[in-house]
């Protein structure tokens, strides 16, 4: 199940053609303003891609890691003695 691609919306990405700057970022700041106030996270974290025809874009990146589960004890065995009963003495 794919997620659909959120982009950012009045950000644009173009690869510099000076070779000391590695991307180009412009922003419309009316399109930028529309997008951030519908966010409702205090972060967003965008990725730079290349498509297919080599156009570089933004995109949200919405990935969130899954809750680990925590382990659960395996179950004793009944026939197993308790470390308690090693408390006897050796005899030598």
């Amino acid at each position: 199940m794919a997620e659909d691609k959120e982009f950012v919306d009045g950000l644009y990405v173009k690869e510099s053609k000076a070779e000391f700057v590695k991307l180009s970022i412009s922003i419309n700041k009316e399109q930028m303003g529309k997008f951030l106030n519908k966010c409702q996270k205090e972060w967003i974290n965008v990725d730079v891609k290349k498509s297919k025809n080599g156009k570089l874009y933004a995109e949200v990146n919405n990935w969130t890691p899954k809750e680990k589960e925590e382990p659960k004890p395996e179950p004793k065995p009944e026939n197993k003695r308790e470390e308690e009963d090693f408390d006897e003495e050796i005899p030598f």
